[in-house]
């Protein structure tokens, strides 16, 4: 890549009075947060903000750090999720079993086990992706007014994720809601209130899927859950994992399967409406999909922002960041840089480095279901505009919701025309 190559400046000398403010909190943030993104890579590219944590904002240095050894990915030791909160707080405990948050030989031996096993599932031919699709858009008839969120991209999610874990997909609503609440350990807790409303969720959440892995021992089925306990019951002493352990990592695939799945398939659907022509260039040539699936992630990332804690004292851009210090890895401004992505804020098609984007990180924590986003995503656009004529949006301005470190879209509503 050309940025290992060059040596790139800061484009002013840091000025209080005009230094950058990143505050995932601040409304205009919330609506739109790539002009604050633009400033801390021209100006501070590493930025300590109000909250006391570091921001990086640059691609290079986001790469870089995903892989430094000294930035740790266990909570810091005064973060609600440390360890020491397990008997404490329940999502301190899920946090504690679950793959974002681990390191070390816990964290290989969990991967180990549970990555070639999802991606085996998604490619042995169980989910037939657009056909879910077309039964998402059958159901909702002949209706000309749509929500591309809540009619189509979250039931699509969610009839994935159940056909996957082997949930009914009677139980959507509550699903939804629970790994809703999953996505509050990926950000800094807002309110005490919000700690206790995460850890009932997260309580239910662990027993309805304690109960699905107790009927998967005694009759087990063509589903996830399944599979991993015949793994584990094979002998093989690489695949040895707990029951705690195998069911809050089961929330996590269905959580992450939803919560950015849907608001991906969402904003990827959002910028091509924005694009008409960029739309248009696409239903004339449909090879163009995974090209626009790429080109929405990298555009407007679900996942905004991962942090990472400092294990020890760092030299950065000339200051220091300290032992247990937060670092928060802006994954949104990475794939907005200039340097990297030249017009970058332009939606592009045939972007020939989208793919570069760090929409699901990089390195030993990549997504574990990065492969199954990229197809679904396929599958819903694939079906859709196979199956109107006419998709338009209904609203010029979209209202995106306040989650910090995520890019979700409250509603999409469209008009729509059968084909």
């Amino acid at each position: 890549m050309i940025w290992k190559l060059l040596k790139r400046s800061i484009t002013t000398e840091p000025d209080p009075a005009l230094s950058p403010r990143f505050d995932p909190d601040d409304p205009a943030f919330v609506e739109n947060p790539y002009p604050c993104f633009s400033q801390l890579r021209d100006r501070e590219p590493l930025h300590l903000s109000d909250q006391g944590a570091w921001v990086l904002s640059r691609y290079e240095d986001i790469v870089s750090a995903l892989a430094d050894k000294r930035l740790g990915n266990e909570p810091a030791y005064y973060a609600v999720l440390n360890q020491k909160n397990r008997e404490k707080y329940i999502c301190a405990d899920v946090a504690n079993n679950t793959l974002p948050f681990l390191e070390g030989d816990s964290h290989k031996r969990l991967r180990h086990v549970i990555a070639p096993l999802f991606l085996s599932f998604v490619r042995g031919g169980v989910l037939d992706l657009e056909g879910l699709a077309a039964e998402v858009l059958d159901e909702l008839g002949d209706q000309e007014s749509l929500d591309l969120l809540h009619d189509f991209a979250t039931p699509l999610s969610l009839k994935v994720l159940c056909r996957i874990l082997g949930f009914p997909e009677q139980d959507g609503v509550k699903l939804k809601a629970w790994s809703d609440a999953f996505f509050y350990l990926f950000a800094p807790m807002p309110a005490i209130a919000v700690r206790e409303q995460t850890d009932q969720a997260l309580s239910e959440f662990r027993d309805y899927v304690a109960e699905h892995v107790e009927q998967a021992k005694s009759t087990p089925g063509n589903d996830l859950i399944s599979a991993l306990l015949e793994k584990r019951n094979s002998g093989d002493e690489n695949s040895g994992f707990s029951d705690s352990e195998l069911i809050d990592n089961c929330m996590l695939i269905f959580a992450d399967g939803i919560g950015n799945v849907d608001a991906g398939i969402a904003n990827m659907l959002a910028l091509l409406l924005q694009n008409p022509q960029q739309l248009e260039q696409l239903s004339n040539n449909p090879d163009l999909l995974s090209a626009a699936v790429d080109e929405a992630l990298r555009m407007e990332t679900p996942g905004q922002f991962i942090a990472r804690v400092a294990t020890q004292d760092i030299q950065w851009h000339g200051q220091q960041i300290k032992q247990n210090q937060a670092v928060f890895l802006l994954l949104g401004s990475a794939n907005r840089d200039e340097f990297i992505f030249p017009q970058a804020n332009e939606f592009q098609l045939t972007r020939p480095n989208s793919r570069e984007a760090l929409s699901f990180g990089k390195g030993s924590h990549t997504c574990v279901g990065a492969h199954l986003v990229r197809l679904e995503m396929q599958a819903a656009l694939k079906v859709l505009l196979q199956s109107y004529s006419v998709i338009s949006l209904r609203e010029k301005k979209l209202q995106w919701r306040q989650r910090r470190a995520h890019r979700w879209l409250q509603s999409l509503p469209v008009r729509v025309a059968k084909s």
